[in-house]
């Protein structure tokens, strides 16, 4: 019976975050280094792995590097780390100390992070074809991403 629930409040959950984030398109962010304005609507096609992260978040520092060999495993994929509610001198103190490899978004209202039901983070999100197809806490295992 414990199972059952266990089960069914996974699946609930799972659910609803995906009813939150089923699509890139009329996601626009600006990125931390320019003033330019990224459309995420332009990966729809492509597999497109987003990573939510914050300053404070020691859980988010940890994953970096599993995030990082991701990356390296899957070059094709595009990868981006959105800061969920931040200023930017903040984001680019974290950057100084723990530099990505890959593009950084704001998200200074957590509009995005709203939109998508982020509540936790770290966040990671794969999305394959303009699809969601993975939302977790956890960067996705190899498993997952040797199919893309």
């Amino acid at each position: 019976m414990f199972r059952i629930i266990i089960l069914s409040l996974v699946t609930s959950f799972a659910l609803h975050a995906q009813a939150h984030a089923q699509s890139l398109s009329d996601v626009k962010l600006p990125a931390f280094t320019n003033s330019e304005v990224v459309d995420l609507g332009k990966y729809q096609d492509q597999t497109v792995i987003i990573n939510f992260f914050a300053s404070w978040c020691t859980a988010c520092i940890k994953e970096l590097p599993e995030l990082e060999a991701i990356k390296k495993a899957h070059p094709k994929a595009i990868f981006i780390a959105i800061n969920a509610g931040e200023k930017p001198v903040l984001v680019k103190k974290f950057l100084a100390k723990y530099p990505f490899s890959y593009q950084v978004l704001l998200d200074p209202s957590k509009s995005v992070s709203t939109k998508w039901g982020i509540e936790e983070l770290p966040r990671t999100l794969v999305f394959k074809a303009g699809k969601l197809i993975y939302n977790e806490h956890i960067p996705p295992r190899a498993s997952l991403l040797n199919n893309l």
